[in-house]
């Protein structure tokens, strides 16, 4: 059941549709229309639009609904906006109650009719949806607290393990550093003292004989 609300030059709809798990479309236009009575036939409409809500199923506090609050800006009478969906079935099961619901992912396209460039249609808004055979089931598992305090050991384990290594290669850098610098200062050191000793003053000894002890 679809219903509208005029309200001067735009108009709201809002209401439910059944329909079939197969895949099929739905779509609003002026002239002829299946399901919007909001035009005349012949007249040019202008569709920018809004989609406030738009979703499958039972309503479910908390899902994501990726069409909620999408706007559209037409920039002439001749657009045409189309979503395609994929629409997936949904369970979900807590510990308080299982829910069955719907979840689509969308693809959005915009063009303009051209017939002279063989852009042909009719303006309008048109949403296609396919359902998709296969379900996705999320299920809410309950941890103990052990297996928390496991992993937060784990983690504290890890952690420790991590900053040993890091300590052990930092020290071992450290040591080959500081040693390369103290065999570079040795090795100076001793070259220093060479050229030291042999710029240093020599001492000769003279012996003169004794004139007494030779015959």
């Amino acid at each position: 059941e679809i219903q509208l609300e005029q309200k001067t030059d735009s108009c709201r709809l809002h209401g439910t549709l059944e329909v079939n798990k197969l895949a099929d479309h739905f779509h609003f236009f002026g002239a002829h229309a299946h399901i919007s009575p909001m035009g005349v036939q012949n007249t040019a409409m202008n569709f920018s639009h809004r989609i406030d809500h738009l979703s499958f199923g039972l309503p479910t506090p908390g899902l994501i609904q990726p069409l909620n609050g999408d706007l559209k800006i037409a920039n002439s009478s001749s657009q045409v906006f189309q979503y395609f969906l994929e629409v997936v079935p949904t369970v979900v099961q807590t510990s308080y109650a299982n829910v069955e619901t719907y979840q689509y992912a969308v693809t959005e396209k915009t063009r303009t009719i051209d017939h002279g460039t063989g852009s042909h249609g009719m303006p309008g808004i048109f949403i296609r949806y396919e359902i998709s055979p296969l379900k996705i089931t999320v299920k809410e598992v309950l941890r103990s607290y052990w297996l928390l305090l496991i992993e937060i050991g784990g983690i504290f384990g890890g952690v420790y393990a991590t900053s040993g290594m890091i300590h052990s290669l930092i020290s071992i850098i450290y040591d080959a550093i500081f040693k390369q610098c103290s065999n570079n200062q040795v090795s100076n050191d001793i070259k220093r003292k060479s050229i030291n000793d042999d710029n240093s003053p020599g001492i000769a000894i003279g012996i003169t004989p004794d004139s007494s002890s030779v015959m």
